[in-house]
């Protein structure tokens, strides 16, 4: 049995253990898509103004084929996951 619950991270250990906290419902660093994808885990997560006006914020990354996409980064000299 896994008493130090070294798989959970720290801030998952601190709810555990009744540490007060708030939830976070306002994120100002992806694009509103992206940020989409937490939507299972802050049921209230909105985004910042800036976000939604900020040229950098409105348009892909350059040389994407899509607005997001996961790319595979293969060991290096057998060096990685």
């Amino acid at each position: 049995q896994k008493y130090s619950h070294m798989d959970q991270s720290l801030f998952s250990r601190f709810i555990r253990l009744g540490t007060p906290h708030i939830q976070l419902n306002a994120q100002g660093r992806s694009r509103p898509s992206l940020a989409k994808i937490w939507n299972w885990r802050y049921k209230e997560l909105g985004d910042l103004p800036h976000v939604l006006t900020k040229k950098e914020y409105l348009k892909a990354n350059s040389g994407l084929s899509y607005e997001y996409q996961f790319v595979n980064v293969e060991d290096y000299n057998g060096k990685g996951c």
